[in-house]
């Protein structure tokens, strides 16, 4: 259908995630979703052997190698690493999901307070310019310093929650980059 113009009608922006957010986010969701079913799934090895002497077990689990008799199947696929690798998968996916949910968050919070300090300032400014008040600017530095100080150790922690805390920070800061990402 065209427009009046005889052009093409263009989708409007309806807020939300662009293209490449939602299918990170899917991706993410993807891998959380493998990860819980593949640790699920996997039988848990009854025991460990001692992969110690030449390591010729391991190689031939990681090459591809025949049915060595000890919980690997024919093509050399481990059952007992399925499980054992399934919970990084999830906390890959869930940290990549955590990271663009908090920065998503954040940037809509800023966003919002942002507006809300303008109006205020802007309504402040107004007042003083009509002489109904009388504003102490020193007392108002004073509390932005203290506010700014606060804020700089709230970043400071929550960096190291970022850093520290999450699983797999690497997805965590992928996740917080994309969350913080204009569409």
């Amino acid at each position: 259908m065209g427009n009046a113009s005889g052009g093409e009608r263009a989708t409007p922006h309806r807020g939300g995630f662009s293209r490449a957010q939602g299918l990170c986010l899917v991706c993410a969701g993807l891998l959380m979703v493998l990860g819980g079913v593949l640790y699920f799934t996997s039988p848990a090895r009854a025991s460990t052997p001692d992969r110690s002497a030449a390591g010729t077990d391991m190689v031939n689990g990681l090459t591809g190698g025949a049915d060595v008799g000890d919980g690997q199947t024919e093509g050399g696929e481990d059952a007992g690493s399925l499980r054992t690798f399934s919970p990084a998968i999830f906390r890959l996916g869930f940290s990549f999901v955590a990271g663009f949910a908090l920065a998503y968050a954040a940037r809509t919070f800023l966003r919002i307070s942002l507006l809300a300090m303008g109006v205020f300032l802007l309504a402040l400014f107004g007042l003083e310019y009509a002489e109904v008040i009388t504003v102490n600017w020193d007392t108002m530095r004073e509390h932005y310093d203290t506010f700014a100080s606060s804020i700089g150790s709230s970043f400071s922690d929550f960096r190291t929650f970022i850093t520290g805390r999450l699983p797999s920070s690497a997805a965590g800061v992928a996740g917080l980059v994309l969350g913080f990402r204009k569409h």
